[in-house]
C-alpha cells in the first residue's frame, strides 16, 4: 500500500511520460512482437513483416496492465484502451524503424551505458518511479533493495494480492528500463543529424535582423472574391496540369472513404423519470430504518456511489450531496431529489461528522507467512519490540522493507474503488494519533502501523448514498429503434436518404477521408462493428442498425459515399479545389499586371474597387500577419517588407486570401544585442530538430507498413 500510493500520486505525471516515452514498452518479450507470422491472423504488416493478431494483444495486454498499475487499478475507459492500441502500434512500427537503422548505423546501447545512467539517476524517468529517496530523487539503492527482495520471493507463502503487485511492480521497473535504453538509442541516431547541421554566417545573420526587426506597415489586399470571374476562365487542361504539378502533394498512404451516418440518441422517457423516481422514494423510505451492512442496501438499491465505512471530506463526495450536507441533520434521510448536472435522482443519509486530518504520515512493515497463526506470532513480535523501543526502518530492513514514512491525503483514495483490506488501512490511520502503533489484521496478512504526522484538521463525513442515473427503458428504445428502421426501409438509397433525412427528423452527418485508425463513429463508443462494415462496403451501400454506446443508448445507420484508394487520390474528387487554385492564380496574375501596375500613393490604392486597407503593427519576416476582415492571415507580408524602404510600396504579392502590396509606415529593433555564437545555436538547433522530425516520417514513409487492425480491435 505504502508504495502504491506514491505511484498513485504520480499517477497524472506518470502518463504523461509514458506518451512521451519516445518508442518502447516493450520488455522482456519483445522479439515476439517482430517475429514472422505463422498462419495467425494479422493485425498488420511493418516494414514488410507480418505482426500476428496474437502478438498484438499481447503488446496491448501488456501496456494496459503498466497503464492500469500507476493508476492503482483504476478501470480505463474504451477511449483509453483505444490510445493504448494506437500508442503499441506507433510503438511498434517506430521501434522496428529505429533499430533498423541505427543497426545499419553500427549503433547500440551497452549494459555498462544502462548502468551509468541508472547510476547517475539524472534521467527524468528514474524520479517517475517509487524507487526514489524523501526528497523525491531517485535512490538506486532502493531500486536494488526491491530487485534483490524481488528474486528471492517466497510465492509459495506470500498472499496473492502482494504477489500481483510486486509482479506488476516488476513490470513496470521493465518498462522504465526499455525506456531508457531505447532513448540512448534514439539519441545516439540524432546525435548523427545534429553533427551534420552547420549555420553559415549569412543564415545567422539574416535570421537574428529578420527575428527582432518589428515593422509597422500598411497593406493593401485586393480579395480574389473581388475580381471579375471573367479574368478567370479556367478550363480542363488548365485543371489538369495544375493536378499533374500537385500530384506529389495529394498522395495518401493509407485508404480513406467519406461516409455519412444518421446517429441517433435514445433518451429517457417522462415516463421512465417517473419510474425511476418512484424506486429512489422508496429507496429513501427504507434506508431512514437502516442501520448496518450499509455496503448491501446501496448495492441493492443499485447506487453508483458504493458505501465504504470511511469518514470522507466533503470535496470527496458528489457535490451535489455535499451541498446539502447542511440541511439533514444526524441520522436522517435527505431526498429524493433530482440533480441536473448528473442526470440523477439521489438520497442521502448523513451518519457521521467528525474532526479529522486531511493529510497523515506513516509508515508500515507487512507480515506475512505460512499460516494465520504464524502471521499472529510474528506481527506481535515486531508490535512488542517497537513499542518497547526498536527502530522502526532496522525493525523493517529485518524483512526486507524500507519501513520510510510517507503522505497519504484524502483527495488520493476519495472517488476510488477500494478493497476491504484499503478500508481497514484508511479506517486505522484516520483513527490513530500521532506515533501511535497498531498491529492490523488483514485477514490475508498483517500491517504493523505507526503515524509519524498530521496535517490539516477538516470536517468529516460518513453517509450513504443513494444515487440513479435516469435512464431510458426497453419500451423508449424499441419506439426509437422501430421509427429509424422505418425510415431507412422506406428511404433505402443513398441518394434518398441524402434528401429526405432531414424532413423526417434526422440527421444525415458527413465526415470525408474517414480512416480505420479511427477506432469508432464520431466518437461514439462501441460502433467498431459499423466502423469495420464501412471499410468493406462499397460505394452507396446503406448499414443496418447498428446499437452503440456505453449504454446502447446510439441507433446508428452508415452510408459510404465515395472510396479513396490508397496512393493518388482521383481528379474528380479535386476538382472543385483545383479549379479555385487555378481561378486564384489567374486573378492574381490579371491584378498584379494590369491593376496594381500604378500603385504608388495612398490614394492611388483606395482608387481600386474592392480593396482592403489596414495597418498592421510589429509584422517581421518570420510571422504571419492578420489582416482586419480576412479569414486567412497572410505569411507574406513580413518577407514583403522587409526590403522595402520606408514610405515606398512594395511590388504586389500573391497571398494566401489576395494580391497585397505593403508600405513600410516605421521599423524599429528589439533591444539587446548580437550574441553570434547563441544566435548560431540556436538556429541549429532549430534545423536539427526539424531535420530531426522529418527523418522519422520519411522512414515511415518509405517501410511497407500495413494497419489491419480494424479488422479484430
Amino acid at each position: 500500500m505504502a508504495t502504491l500510493q506514491k505511484i498513485r500520486s504520480k499517477g497524472p505525471l506518470l502518463i504523461i511520460v509514458i506518451g512521451l516515452a519516445l518508442f518502447a514498452f516493450i520488455a522482456g518479450d519483445a522479439w515476439k512482437m517482430l517475429k514472422p507470422d505463422q498462419g495467425s491472423p494479422v493485425a498488420g504488416i511493418i516494414d514488410g513483416k507480418k505482426i500476428s493478431v496474437v502478438d498484438y494483444q499481447d503488446a496491448v495486454q501488456r501496456y494496459t496492465r503498466i497503464v492500469e498499475f500507476v493508476n492503482n487499478g483504476v478501470s480505463l475507459s474504451e477511449e483509453a484502451h483505444n490510445s493504448i492500441q494506437d500508442e503499441v502500434w506507433q510503438t511498434m512500427v517506430r521501434k522496428a524503424l529505429v533499430e533498423k537503422e541505427a543497426s545499419a548505423a553500427g549503433i547500440q546501447v551497452t549494459d555498462a551505458e544502462m548502468m551509468s545512467v541508472i547510476e547517475a539517476g539524472n534521467d527524468p524517468m528514474l524520479s517517475q518511479t517509487p524507487f526514489v529517496d524523501q526528497n523525491g530523487k531517485f535512490d538506486a539503492d532502493n531500486l536494488r533493495l526491491f530487485l534483490s527482495s524481488y528474486n528471492e520471493l517466497d510465492r509459495s507463502e506470500m498472499p496473492a494480492e502482494y504477489l500481483n503487485y510486486y509482479d506488476n511492480l516488476y513490470i513496470f521497473w521493465e518498462y522504465i528500463e526499455e525506456n531508457i535504453r531505447l532513448n540512448l538509442l534514439i539519441s545516439k541516431l540524432l546525435g548523427l543529424v545534429d553533427n551534420s547541421v552547420i549555420a553559415n554566417k549569412y543564415a545567422v545573420d539574416n535570421s537574428y535582423t529578420n527575428r527582432i526587426r518589428k515593422n509597422d506597415v500598411l497593406v493593401g489586399i485586393l480579395p480574389y472574391s473581388a475580381i471579375a470571374d471573367e479574368y478567370a476562365q479556367v478550363t480542363e487542361s488548365d485543371v489538369k496540369a495544375a493536378y499533374k504539378d500537385k500530384k506529389d502533394l495529394i498522395y495518401q498512404s493509407a485508404e480513406t472513404r467519406d461516409i455519412r451516418f444518421i446517429d441517433v440518441k435514445i433518451v429517457p422517457s417522462r415516463q421512465d423519470k417517473e419510474a425511476l423516481k418512484a424506486e429512489v422514494e422508496q429507496s429513501a423510505k427504507e434506508l431512514e430504518s437502516v442501520n448496518e451492512d450499509y455496503s448491501a442496501f446501496v448495492r441493492l438499491a443499485q447506487s453508483e456511489i458504493p458505501y465504504y465505512d470511511l469518514p470522507y471530506t466533503a470535496d470527496g463526495l458528489p457535490a451535489d450531496v455535499a451541498l446539502r450536507l447542511d440541511s439533514v441533520k444526524m441520522g436522517k434521510v435527505f431526498g429524493p431529489y433530482y440533480n441536473a448536472g448528473d442526470n440523477t435522482y439521489n438520497a442521502f443519509k448523513l451518519l457521521e461528522k467528525v474532526g479529522a486530518y486531511d493529510s497523515i504520515e506513516f509508515r508500515q512493515i507487512q507480515v506475512i507467512g505460512q499460516s494465520k497463526e504464524e502471521i499472529a506470532q510474528r506481527a506481535d513480535s515486531i508490535f512488542k519490540a517497537l513499542k518497547k523501543g526498536a527502530d522502526f526502518e532496522k525493525t523493517a530492513a529485518i524483512y526486507q522493507q524500507a519501513g520510510l514514512s510517507q503522505w497519504i491525503s484524502s483527495a488520493v483514495y476519495e472517488g476510488s474503488a477500494l478493497a476491504q483490506a484499503d478500508v481497514q488501512l484508511l479506517g486505522a490511520l484516520n483513527q490513530m494519533k500521532k506515533n501511535e502503533i497498531r498491529n492490523l489484521d488483514l485477514g490475508q496478512g498483517s500491517i504493523i502501523l505507526q503515524v509519524t504526522g498530521l496535517k490539516n484538521k477538516v470536517n468529516k463525513y460518513k453517509t450513504v448514498v443513494v444515487k440513479r442515473e435516469v435512464e431510458f427503458s426497453n419500451e423508449t428504445a424499441n419506439k426509437a429503434y422501430d421509427e429509424l428502421s422505418a425510415f431507412v426501409a422506406t428511404n433505402n438509397t443513398f441518394d434518398a436518404l441524402k434528401a429526405n433525412a432531414r424532413e423526417n427528423g434526422y440527421s444525415f452527418i458527413e465526415i470525408p477521408d474517414f480512416t480505420s485508425a479511427r477506432h469508432n463513429i464520431s466518437g461514439i463508443e462501441k460502433s467498431h462493428e459499423a466502423l469495420k462494415w464501412a471499410f468493406q462496403a462499397k460505394e452507396g451501400e446503406i448499414s443496418k442498425i447498428y446499437e452503440c454506446g456505453a449504454m446502447n443508448e446510439h441507433l446508428l445507420v452508415v452510408a459510404v459515399e465515395n472510396i479513396h484508394k490508397k496512393g493518388y487520390r482521383d481528379l474528380k474528387y479535386l476538382r472543385s479545389i483545383l479549379i479555385s487554385q487555378v481561378s486564384n492564380d489567374k486573378k492574381a496574375e490579371y491584378a498584379i499586371n494590369n491593376i496594381f501596375n500604378n500603385v504608388n500613393s495612398l490614394s492611388d490604392l483606395k482608387k481600386i474597387d474592392g480593396i482592403v486597407v489596414d495597418t498592421a503593427r510589429f509584422v517581421n519576416f518570420n510571422n504571419a500577419t492578420y489582416i482586419s476582415g480576412m479569414a486567412e492571415n497572410e505569411y507574406l507580408v513580413g518577407a514583403a517588407v522587409a526590403n522595402v524602404d520606408r514610405d515606398r510600396f512594395s511590388a504586389p504579392v500573391k497571398g494566401n486570401a489576395g494580391v497585397f502590396v505593403v508600405e513600410k509606415i516605421s521599423s524599429d529593433d528589439e533591444s539587446g544585442s548580437f550574441d553570434k555564437s547563441m544566435e548560431k545555436d540556436r538556429l541549429k538547433s532549430m534545423a536539427s530538430s526539424i531535420i530531426s522530425g522529418g527523418l522519422f516520417g520519411e522512414l515511415i514513409s518509405r517501410a511497407k507498413i500495413e494497419d489491419s487492425r480494424y479488422l479484430y480491435f
